[in-house]
């Protein structure tokens, strides 16, 4: 395990998240305040290395993927920066995730509508005709 891998994957999502904090994470984990921005720093009393309970009370705490920590878990020398790379793709993931969940939402409520609404899929239909029969259908 790379204690100081694993901490910076979890300094970063928090850092990079508004609204989180590395208190607010510790105390959800029932960890002390300053739990996470110790873990994996070499101090006079050695590398704080976490448990796998506290990692598990994390990782939802930070929004964490368990796939990474995984991986961070089992390579013995991974540097700080691969936390850090790993936390950033994190994020990544969640933003393509959260736009996705956005377009499903959409089309939801769409389909709700029209079936609320029998009438507003005739007036989408009527506006397709309508834009082909002027030749702006964009299959053309």
């Amino acid at each position: 395990m790379s204690a100081a891998a694993i901490g910076e994957y979890f300094r970063t999502l928090v850092a990079e998240q508004p609204g989180l904090s590395l208190a607010a994470v510790s105390r959800a984990a029932g960890v002390s305040d300053n739990y996470l921005s110790r873990l994996g720093v070499p101090g006079k009393n050695g590398t704080q290395e976490p448990s796998a309970r506290v990692l598990l009370k994390l990782l939802p705490a930070a929004h964490g993927k368990l796939e990474y920590l995984e991986e961070l878990l089992h390579s013995q020398d991974a540097p700080p920066e691969k936390g850090r790379e790993l936390a950033l793709r994190t994020l990544e993931e969640m933003k393509h995730a959260s736009s996705e969940n956005e377009r499903q939402t959409s089309l939801r409520r769409l389909i709700s509508d029209l079936e609320n609404d029998p009438l507003k899929l005739d007036q989408w239909v009527s506006y397709g005709e309508w834009l082909r029969s002027r030749g702006l259908d964009e299959s053309q």
